[in-house]
């Protein structure tokens, strides 16, 4: 960051998030980002944020994430306490309920399949828990790539990864590289944008290289159809406040006939999306007319671990804990145990959210409530 000022000033002209990786700076340096962009709020971890150091003899800076955004939007900003100096999440409130996660993950050397493996670990858990109420954008320095051309070993768990999760890149990325080696050497793919609903993008781009731009990689950018509602605008309120529509007390006749009223604005000559886009329109105004409904307030989503899971959460917690108090010795048993255990871990995670989301189907389908969309 402070070798790179000038760059990061210049990506801070529009009203953007920014999400940098690397930023290199320590715990207690971290008022350099406020200092240099002074009316942009941000979320920042340091390679020593659960250690600090004490600003003698410092080492060079390492790593580090951080998630900067207008200070205008900070309302409607939430912090997330998961992740760890390598990976930082917000959510953000809008037109659309986002969750952000800026990753930088370990550079592939020797030994890095164990501890890119447990980032990847950590993201997943975010996403697990707020995938229900968030559209998850999961960004940043991936150190893998998504190319064919390419597959070491981080590149086979990143596309597993991405895979198991239906995650897809916010544009068409094709071969266009991200990162150019200072040698002039090499070359890579390895920064992204991946999300699963790609309507709420609208254009992306990958940067050109540039004199102003000192670093060796090249931003990823994305234009998205998320409003943020500013500051003058914005009611207070106690916290997010959403309603529930009780179809039971239903006006079945004002209902109808605002409906009917509504739909004859369709035009046959108009396109199947513009027509949907007219019915869908005209089934709200019918319902906010007909349909009375009451605030509610979600507390967020909270992950209920079962006896099953909580038992191999337990044992990946001993096993780990040996590990570490060993000395975190790579291709030792005590290793190869706990990898096995967190395997164990996740694979029961994923198949109770399956059991779960089909148990869902079937009550809807057989004996649908508005309860269920609660």
């Amino acid at each position: 960051v402070k070798s790179n000022t000038a760059f990061l000033v210049s990506l801070a002209l529009d009203n953007k998030i920014i999400c940098i990786q690397e930023h290199f700076l320590w715990e207690f340096q971290k008022h350099f980002l406020s200092d240099i962009l002074p009316n942009f709020d941000n979320f920042t971890r340091c390679h020593d944020s659960n250690d600090p150091l004490d600003g003698s003899k410092l080492p060079k800076g390492q790593s580090g994430v951080s998630i900067l955004w207008p200070d205008a939007w900070s309302g409607n900003v939430k912090k997330l306490k998961e992740g760890n100096e390598r990976i930082v999440a917000i959510t953000l409130s809008s037109n659309y309920n986002i969750c952000i996660i800026n990753a930088y993950l370990p550079t592939n050397d020797k030994d890095s399949a164990y501890e890119y493996s447990e980032c990847l670990d950590i993201i997943f858990d975010i996403i697990l828990k707020y995938q229900d109420l968030y559209e998850i954008i999961l960004c940043g320095d991936l150190n893998g790539t998504l190319l064919q051309s390419r597959s070491n070993k981080h590149d086979k768990l990143l596309k597993n990864f991405v895979q198991e999760l239906g995650l897809q890149t916010a544009g068409n990325y094709n071969s266009k590289m991200t990162f150019f080696h200072h040698s002039g050497q090499s070359s890579s793919q390895i920064d992204y944008i991946l999300t699963r609903n790609l309507s709420i993008f609208k254009e992306y781009k990958i940067w050109d290289r540039s004199a102003t731009n000192s670093l060796a990689h090249v931003p990823v950018e994305t234009n998205t159809t998320v409003k943020i509602p500013s500051a003058a605008n914005r009611k207070p309120s106690e916290g997010t406040s959403y309603k529930k529509l009780l179809w039971d007390e239903i006006n079945t006749e004002i209902y109808t006939s605002n409906l009917s009223e509504g739909l004859l604005k369709i035009k046959p000559e108009d396109s199947t999306s513009d027509q949907l886009q007219t019915i869908t329109n005209e089934l709200l105004k019918a319902t906010k007319v007909a349909v009375p409904a009451k605030p509610i307030k979600l507390q967020g989503p909270k992950w209920k671990a079962t006896p099953t899971v909580r038992k191999h959460l337990k044992s990946c917690k001993l096993l780990y804990s040996q590990w570490k108090n060993q000395g975190r010795p790579q291709n030792h048993p005590s290793h190869t145990e706990l990898k096995t255990a967190k395997k164990l871990l996740r694979n029961s995670q994923r198949i109770e959210q399956a059991v779960a989301r089909k148990q869902l189907y079937q009550q809807i389908m057989e004996k649908p409530t508005t309860k269920l969309f609660l």
